[in-house]
C-alpha cells in the first residue's frame, strides 16, 4: 500500500508553506491566503448555489496541467542536478526553492487529480453535463487551491532558472538595477 501512500508530498507541501522565506519562522500568511481564498469561494458557492455549466473546459485545464506538471518536475530535477554542481550561499537558497517548488508541483498534481475526479462525477451526477452547487463547491476550492499552488511555484523557478543559468543582472529580474 505505500505505492499510493501520498502523504509525503501533502507533508511536504504544507512543511513548504509552514516556514518564512529563509527557512525561518512560520509563514502563517501562508496557511491563511491558501484555505482562506478557496474556503472563502466555496462558502460563496455554497451560499448563492453556483453551478459549473461548462465544467468540460475546467476539466480539460485540469488534466492538461497535471501532465504540463509533471513535465516541468522531469525538468526541474534536471535544474537541481546542474545546482548540485554550484556552491555558495546565493545559490543554496535556490536550491532550497526549487526543492520547495517540487512539494508545490507534485501536490498540484495530487489536487488536480482529485479536481478532475469530481469534476467528472459532478458532470455525471445530475446528467445533465453540468456540475450542481452541491458538489460544484468542492471542484471550486480545488481549483482555486490549485491556482495558488502554481502561483506559488513561478518565483520559485525562475529563480532557479536564472540562478542556474547565470542570466545577466540587467535582464535578471531578481536584481533590482534596470542596467
Amino acid at each position: 500500500m505505500s505505492r499510493f501512500d501520498i502523504s509525503a508530498v501533502i507533508r511536504g507541501h504544507w512543511k513548504s508553506l509552514s516556514f518564512g522565506e529563509a527557512g525561518v519562522g512560520k509563514d502563517r500568511l501562508a496557511h491563511v491566503v491558501f484555505l482562506g481564498v478557496p474556503g472563502v469561494l466555496a462558502a460563496l458557492t455554497l451560499a448563492l448555489r453556483w453551478e459549473l455549466n461548462q465544467p468540460a473546459a475546467l476539466l480539460t485545464a485540469v488534466a492538461l496541467l497535471i501532465s504540463g506538471a509533471l513535465s516541468v518536475f522531469a525538468q526541474m530535477v534536471g535544474l537541481r542536478a546542474r545546482l548540485a554542481e554550484r556552491d555558495g550561499e546565493w545559490v543554496e537558497r535556490r536550491r532550497e526553492g526549487l526543492d520547495e517548488t517540487v512539494n508545490h508541483l507534485l501536490a498540484a498534481v495530487l489536487v488536480a487529480i482529485v479536481d478532475a475526479i469530481v469534476l467528472v462525477v459532478g458532470m455525471n451526477v445530475g446528467g445533465t453535463g453540468h456540475v450542481p452547487w452541491y458538489i460544484a463547491w468542492a471542484a471550486i476550492f480545488l481549483t482555486a487551491y490549485l491556482g495558488l499552488l502554481l502561483l506559488v511555484c513561478v518565483p520559485r523557478l525562475y529563480s532557479a532558472y536564472t540562478t542556474t543559468f547565470s542570466v545577466p543582472p540587467h535582464l535578471d529580474g531578481w536584481h533590482s538595477s534596470m542596467r
